[in-house]
């Protein structure tokens, strides 16, 4: 089965005929004007009849259609079959031969090869109320009910709703002759209906493969408009609004395919799915309840998935640091774990579960940060820098502090002895990336900085210089560092310049911690930022070891 689908492949083949007319008379269906514009993806199976010049009446033309069928003439058919559909538009249905009519869609539907003047024929007869409708396919909305909405309903949904004769028009069951009334809900109606609905689908499915996605969408309304209570065309329409960025309108569908089918699973997982795009949005928006609240809802839908248990602990986990909840931590960690129990291989979620100690600490103590930039790299740091604890006079150069999480990481846990000092340089105009989220946020940067640094109980071991890294490290004595951390700009030339200059501030064996080694900028890919790293120890090859290579961090010593 298609990844996009909901029904399995087709025999379904449209052909249309070279010898279509150059104008449809508009009639009110969606679906005839969009054939008559736009080529099939099906392939092509030619007709060279022409149309006949002197149009015949229409229920001639029906009996001329049902005798080239009758004798296995189909192709011959298509000139009156596409004059026919013309005149229905044209035609009262009372004086339509509507049992002729229905058994040659009934013929039609069934022929291969088949060709897109079948469908007209079947949109000019739905047009016609040969069906028992009289809604436009695919030209409204369904309810929660399945039935279509207007802001004024015409008679025929009011039918529909019902389930009988709205106006006094359709009273009988299928009868013989032209001007007998039938019942919309007959085995034969009912039949067709979902046959061509399929070829609809199947439509949809092959417009919706290419990327045709607007195409696909108005193939998916139409079988949807025959066969609203299809959970299937119910969750293919959905499937599709949700990769157009109609996340309500889908979820609303996707919800309603499973009210059809409780056990719909793809749909259950397809509704996860939705929910987790919306919650992308919160994400962005640094409203984490609200992601919480659509993290639990997706993962009520699929819980034994590993991305929607991650999903949910880390936003608990991030309401625990941002809001000093140490509940939360307890709670992600459950989360966290269960998602490593289905996925035993996601390292990024068995580093948050490493960093969790430290983040209830950081939240015990009162720290104040506006985004993490840092916790995900704990577990990298601990493996590698615990070696240099306690350490006496140890000297450390941060290039881009921020709001000091990184800075109190190291007081806390590395630069625990009172000879110990750590430099701190930043122009504290904060990281334009987050502008874009908060313009605000960034006039605060300087002042939780000061004020992490102060609760953190170790002040007298940090000095701040404010400025452009460039400039300011040329004042720093050489060889004067152990461990020097560049999280400054993330440029790769400033990265580069930055890697430089603080080259001759480092002692040999000490250490360079780089950050962001996988940031893109997606507009500039000559400025990213592991291309500005790439270059340095291309150059100092020689002189230095790669301690540890990672997607976000690298590590290398200097030897001499």
């Amino acid at each position: 089965m298609s990844p996009k689908s909901s029904y399995p492949s087709s025999p379904y083949t449209l052909h249309p005929s070279y010898g279509a007319p150059q104008r449809i008379l508009l009639i009110p269906f969606v679906f005839l004007s969009f054939f008559s514009l736009h080529p099939t993806p099906y392939t092509l199976h030619p007709s060279h009849s022409p149309i006949p010049h002197s149009p015949m009446p229409l229920n001639n033309l029906l009996s001329t259609i049902w005798l080239a069928l009758e004798r296995g003439e189909a192709s011959n058919s298509l000139p009156a079959l596409r004059q026919a559909s013309e005149l229905l538009s044209l035609q009262r249905s009372e004086q339509i031969d509507r049992n002729l009519a229905l058994q040659i869609l009934a013929r039609l539907v069934d022929m291969r090869p088949f060709y897109s003047d079948y469908l007209r024929f079947f949109e000019a007869c739905y047009s016609a109320q040969l069906l028992g409708d009289r809604s436009p396919l695919g030209s409204k909305p369904v309810d929660k009910n399945g039935i279509p909405q207007s802001d004024d309903p015409p008679q025929g949904i009011a039918f529909a709703r019902r389930g009988k004769e709205a106006d006094g028009v359709f009273k009988e069951g299928l009868g013989g002759s032209s001007g007998t009334a039938f019942d919309h809900a007959s085995p034969l109606v009912a039949e067709l209906k979902h046959k061509f609905a399929t070829i609809y689908a199947q439509s949809c499915v092959s417009y919706w493969h290419s990327d045709r996605l607007e195409r696909a969408e108005l193939m998916a309304k139409q079988a949807l408009a025959l066969e609203p209570n299809s959970a299937a065309w119910n969750l293919n329409l959905g499937k599709i609004l949700g990769e157009q960025g109609q996340l309500d309108e889908a979820v609303k569908l996707v919800r309603r395919a499973l009210e059809i089918d409780e056990k719909f699973t793809e749909a259950r997982h397809a509704l996860a799915n939705l929910y987790t795009k919306i919650g992308d949005i919160y994400w962005q928006r640094f409203d984490y309840p609200q992601v919480e609240t659509i993290a639990r809802q997706a993962l009520e839908l699929n819980p034994d998935s590993a991305a929607l248990n991650h999903n949910l602990g880390k936003v608990l986990y991030y309401q625990g640091l941002f809001n000093k909840n140490t509940r939360k931590f307890q709670e992600a960690e459950l989360y966290l774990r269960q998602a490593l129990e289905i996925k035993p291989n996601l390292e990024k979620v068995r580093d948050i579960i490493i960093g969790i100690p430290y983040a209830k600490h950081f939240a015990w103590k009162g720290y104040s940060i506006s985004t993490d930039c840092f916790t995900g790299n704990i577990s990298i740091w601990q493996k590698y820098l615990q070696p240099l604890a306690h350490s006496p006079g140890i000297n450390v150069l941060e290039i881009g502090c921020f709001e000091g999480m990184a800075s109190c990481w190291l007081l806390d846990n590395i630069l625990t002895h009172d000879s110990a000092r750590i430099t701190c340089i930043d122009n504290f105009e904060g990281v334009w990336e987050k502008t874009k989220n908060d313009p605000n946020a960034n006039r605060t940067v300087e002042q939780r900085f000061d004020f992490n640094i102060a609760i953190s109980g170790s002040a007298n071991k940090v000095t701040k210089l404010v400025g452009l890294s460039q400039e300011v490290m040329r004042s720093l004595p050489l060889n004067s560092y152990d461990l020097i951390y560049i999280d400054g700009s993330h440029k790769a030339s400033d990265v580069l310049e930055d890697a430089v200059i603080s080259w001759r501030l480092l002692k040999a064996g000490g250490w360079i911690i780089f950050d962001d080694y996988n940031f893109v900028f997606r507009d500039n890919p000559n400025w990213n930022t592991g291309l500005g790293i790439d270059a340095f120890m291309s150059v100092m090859q020689e002189q230095i070891t790669v301690i540890y290579r990672g997607d976000r961090q690298v590590f290398i010593k200097k030897e001499f």
